[in-house]
């Protein structure tokens, strides 16, 4: 999950950043680390954030398709 993965799929959820942190039980300012692409997303918190995001309704599905859409805007 990229940096920008996250914060979109935050937004999309309707969390801001101390929201999301509280849900994957992190600090808030954790979470604008990796937002900017200062601090590197570990596969445990990676694994939480789908869980909290699953639970807020966004699939698999839907994480894909923002990963494409992501991935085709860079080109």
């Amino acid at each position: 999950m990229t940096k920008e993965m996250v914060k979109q799929l935050r937004v999309l959820a309707g969390f801001n950043q101390r929201e999301l942190a509280s849900s994957a039980g992190v600090s808030q300012t954790l979470i604008a680390l990796i937002e900017t692409g200062d601090r590197k997303l570990h596969s445990k918190l990676e694994r939480k954030l789908y869980e909290v995001f699953g639970s807020a309704g966004i699939g698999g599905q839907e994480i894909a398709l923002i990963s494409d859409f992501l991935n085709k805007s860079k080109t």
